[in-house]
Formats: structure tokens, C-alpha cells, sequence
């Protein structure tokens, strides 16, 4: 509802950087899909929707999913050569052992690099804090005034937006 234009980081892709013919996300799908290996690429992310977006728009495969949460996701467990592991923090921990690409955000990339990994693509560049709101509250008449009080709070304290800043939906 509100973008609070600070927190700014891009979510980004990255992989191991001894890779060295994996430079994008082309290769890294073309390193792992085309080949004949028996095991998949493993993509460690908190942002679960972002990387089931990303495999479609690359692949036409239905990723494994592996998550503790059945609330959020229903866990899909497939021989897809695409499986996403549901990451709870020092996701560059993960490659090269428990995985082999990550999904996370960075400011600068200095814990990346200090984990021996590299950026392949960047996902949502200039990502800032904002006010999210669950659907169902907006249609609760008793809480549509509370978070409409909370927005505008918000609006009137948020540094200026840009006019070009893109505004992103869900994904």
C-alpha cells in the first residue's frame, strides 16, 4: 500500500563464483535443464513466489517445493530437475554443498562475495520497505479505518517517491 522508500536492496540471483561458464540465468538454467545430470538445480530462497516466477519464465516446468510451512505453500515434491528449498536466513550459506543457486537480497554484495558466490541477474533491482496489507483485512469494514489511519501515517512520513520508481504487484 505504501512504498517507505528506505531499506533499498536489490533481490538478486546468484551462484557459486567458480562457475565460470554461468554468467546469467540462461546459462545457470541451460547448465542444469539441458544436461543429462541426475540431480537438480537447487535454488535456496526466502522469496518463494519470485523463484517459482523465475523457473517459468525460463522453463515450462512445475518446480519441486520444499517448505516447512503447509499454510503457505503446499509442498511439492516431484522428479522435477528444478527443486526450491525454503531458506530461513544466511541463505549464501547454501552453495556449494546444499545448493547451487540462491535468491536473496543484497545492499552492497559483500556477503555474497565473502561467501564465494556472484550475481548472475539481478530479480527486483532498487526493492525499498513497504506497508503490506492482507487482502482480507481490506474487506473487514472494522479494520478499514485502522489501516487506513496506518497508511496515511505512513504516506505523510515516507521520503518523497520518485515519479519513475516502478511500482511492483504481487508476484
Amino acid at each position: 500500500m505504501v512504498n517507505l522508500g528506505f531499506g533499498r536492496v536489490d533481490i538478486v540471483l546468484a551462484v557459486p563464483a567458480a562457475w565460470e561458464d554461468v554468467n546469467s540465468t540462461e546459462d545457470l538454467f541451460r547448465k542444469f535443464i539441458d544436461s543429462t545430470g541426475t540431480q537438480p538445480l537447487r535454488i535456496w530462497t526466502e522469496y518463494l513466489n519470485l523463484a517459482e516466477t523465475l523457473i517459468r519464465k525460463y522453463t515450462d516446468l512445475e518446480p519441486s517445493l520444499y517448505s516447512p510451512y503447509s499454510r503457505l505453500h503446499v509442498e511439492r515434491r516431484s522428479s522435477s530437475p528444478v527443486a526450491i528449498f525454503h531458506s530461513f536466513g544466511a541463505t549464501e550459506s547454501k552453495p556449494p554443498e546444499d545448493g547451487d543457486a540462491i535468491i536473496d537480497n543484497t545492499e552492497t554484495g559483500r556477503t555474497l562475495r565473502a561467501n564465494g558466490l556472484k550475481i548472475i541477474d539481478k530479480l527486483l533491482p532498487n526493492s525499498t520497505a513497504r506497508l503490506l496489507v492482507n487482502r482480507r483485512s481490506l474487506r473487514n469494514h472494522d479494520k478499514l479505518a485502522t489501516i487506513e489511519r496506518i497508511k496515511i501515517a505512513l504516506e505523510s512520513a515516507a521520503p518523497a517517491r520518485r515519479e519513475t520508481e516502478p511500482v511492483f504487484g504481487h508476484i
